[in-house]
């Protein structure tokens, strides 16, 4: 069992995207990202939770460029960051956050 909340680490997963050129960021990205508001991941349980993101919620898509993961915001993952629609498992994002 992941040792972070692993609904909030989706919902920073998805705005974090959501603030970046063309909605997308590779794996490096998303752990920088991450570790700057509290949470590190490991590799493996990043590439978990964007399988997550991806089967689950239909939130992003997870492309492969070589051996790097490269997260892609969809319109689904877009509402979610904004709070229109919620899913099970993912955080509801507060008024005014941002990260």
């Amino acid at each position: 069992m992941a040792n972070y909340d692993r609904a909030q680490v989706r919902l920073l997963i998805l705005l974090i995207l959501q603030k970046q050129t063309q909605y997308q960021a590779h794996q490096g990205t998303l752990l920088n990202a991450l570790s700057q508001q509290g949470f590190t991941l490991s590799r493996d349980n990043l590439y978990i939770e964007l399988a997550w993101l991806e089967n689950t919620a239909d939130a992003i898509v997870d492309r492969m460029s070589g051996s790097v993961h490269i997260a892609i915001l969809t319109p689904a993952g877009m509402e979610i960051a904004d709070g229109v629609v919620e899913i099970p498992g993912i955080a509801r994002p507060l008024p005014g956050q941002a990260i």
